[in-house]
């Protein structure tokens, strides 16, 4: 879907319960309304990095 709008999506399966099929079923509703980057990290400091990551090579990242 061409779109000009964009969200970064920062998950953190270490912060408590991660399900995953929760988090497809977002990203899919997302999806239909803007281009989607999933950062997933691990820790507050990798959580705290996502923002600056986006768009550029490197990272644990899923896209589109």
């Amino acid at each position: 879907m061409p779109t000009d709008r964009s969200m970064l999506v920062i998950t953190n399966s270490g912060a408590g319960t991660a399900d995953q099929e929760a988090l497809d079923a977002a990203l899919a509703v997302l999806r239909g309304a803007a281009e989607v980057e999933v950062a997933a990290t691990s820790s507050p400091e990798e959580a705290r990095g996502g923002p600056a990551r986006r768009g550029r090579a490197g990272g644990r990242r899923r896209g589109r």
